[in-house]
């Protein structure tokens, strides 16, 4: 019966091509596939790397460390640099007041200051004791002027290249120098801490 269609040929040749087209299909869908999965898997790769570079890094230990030191190196600069303007202004407000002696030495350490100042040594024993007294008041006075936070003092007074004073001074006496200076140009010994003296 076959052999009298005219559609035997023609339908075989259709059945062949359909089986090829199925299996070239075959053959070639997975390929796609895995291509589309590489590509997946490629592009979230390079997702995740640029998401890699665009996002700043959090801050680590170690940043903060570093971060916390050079801080503290600035702030030890200002410390530094406050401390030397104050001892300049406290300088500068005692050589205004201290007109019987000079500054020979001065510092500023945070809340306490050591002075040194120097007298005349040409001075009779009687104006000795006047002059070293209103030396010390003047000093006082300058400290307290200058407002630097000063709340004690050491003051020596020189002659020549001998200490003849030694002296520690309080804030109450710091800070009421106006009220107390007469009383120190005839004793200083009664309102300082301690005053030890090889003077008459």
């Amino acid at each position: 019966m076959w052999r009298y269609t005219p559609f035997k040929k023609s339908t075989k040749i259709v059945i062949s091509l359909v089986f090829a087209i199925f299996f070239v299909l075959a053959l070639t869908l997975p390929d796609s596939d895995s291509d589309e999965e590489s590509n997946n898997s490629t592009q979230q790769h390079e997702t995740k790397e640029s998401n890699k570079v665009e996002t700043p890094a959090s801050n680590t230990k170690e940043d903060t460390k570093i971060n916390n030191e050079n801080n503290s190196i600035n702030n030890n600069d200002s410390i530094v640099d406050n401390s030397e303007d104050q001892t300049i202004k406290l300088r500068n407000s005692v050589e205004t007041e201290l007109h019987l002696g000079k500054v020979e030495e001065l510092g500023q350490f945070d809340t306490n200051t050591n002075i040194l100042i120097s007298v005349d040594n040409n001075l009779t024993e009687n104006m000795t004791k006047k002059t070293i007294n209103r030396a010390i008041a003047q000093t006082l006075i300058g400290i307290n002027n200058a407002n630097t936070g000063v709340k004690s003092a050491n003051i020596g007074v020189k002659i020549g290249s001998t200490r003849v004073v030694s002296s520690k001074w309080n804030e109450d006496a710091i800070k009421n120098i106006e009220k107390y200076k007469n009383e120190i140009y005839d004793n200083p010994a009664q309102y300082a801490d301690s005053f030890n003296k090889i003077y008459k």
